[in-house]
């Protein structure tokens, strides 16, 4: 009978951190490739990046192309039934000048853009909430997902 006991909680502590690390507990910048970190005010998780297009939809698109400089439009639009009060990206921005983006913060050392850049979040059915940037290339940026904070 003993032993039974001791299987049962060995397998159940073997179980319980299978599932714990399943839903790794993540931070600012602290989520492996491919993943994200989803967070309110009582948790964070990392998750796939696959189910961020669940939450949020994003877009970038170029305005304009030139020789040595380029300006693009982001979007940003809140896909749940929840506020959304921030989205970080990563993006490696090489700007034109540090007061080249609006509607957004950039962060050069860390390489992150975070958006709304208000207090009131993305809220639900509201259009998608714009911002821009000009570049010095003519490079399209890659912009991921990083944070999703409710």
């Amino acid at each position: 009978m003993f032993n039974r006991s001791i299987s049962f909680i060995f397998f159940g502590t073997l179980l319980f951190l299978t599932i714990i690390n399943s839903y790794e507990i993540c931070g600012p910048r602290s989520c492996k490739a491919n993943s994200f970190c989803i967070s309110d005010k009582t948790a964070a998780l990392c998750r796939p990046i696959d189910q961020a297009a669940t939450l949020i939809e994003y877009n970038i698109t170029a305005d304009g192309v030139w020789t040595t400089s380029s300006q693009y439009s982001g979007s940003v639009k809140n896909l749940c039934n929840v506020k959304v009060r921030k989205v970080v990206f990563h993006a490696d921005l090489k700007l034109i000048k540090p007061n080249s983006i609006w509607n957004a913060k950039y962060n050069p050392e860390r390489n992150e853009i975070e958006v709304p850049d208000f207090a009131d979040g993305l809220k639900v059915d509201a259009e998608s909430y714009t911002f821009g940037f000009v570049l010095a290339s003519t490079d399209t940026p890659e912009i991921k997902i990083k944070s999703i904070r409710f």
